[in-house]
């Protein structure tokens, strides 16, 4: 798989990020989630409850939902018209 066939995850142990100064932590990968070929982009919806990625290649945007810890549920996917090598998401 390459690696823009997949959205990977982060986080920072052992830190408050509203209190602790800098350097914050140590970055552990949390997880990879596979993706629709060309990953371009991604977004989250406002609410913080939906990711969704752009495959710019592909002109397919794939739908995640977060859970706990930061994992990723995949919804589904959209062919969106005339979007093969775009590149930039906004969700609101």
């Amino acid at each position: 798989m390459s690696p823009f066939e997949e959205l990977h995850g982060f986080s920072i142990d052992g830190v408050d990020l509203e209190t602790s100064a800098l350097p914050y932590g140590t970055l552990q990968p949390t997880g990879t989630t596979a993706t629709s070929a060309g990953t371009v982009d991604a977004t989250f919806s406002s609410d913080g409850l939906y990711l969704y990625a752009e495959t710019g290649a592909a002109g397919v945007v794939d739908e995640f939902r977060t859970g706990a810890g930061g994992s990723l549920t995949e919804i589904g996917s959209v062919t969106v018209p005339g979007a093969i090598g775009a590149k930039g998401i906004a969700a609101s």
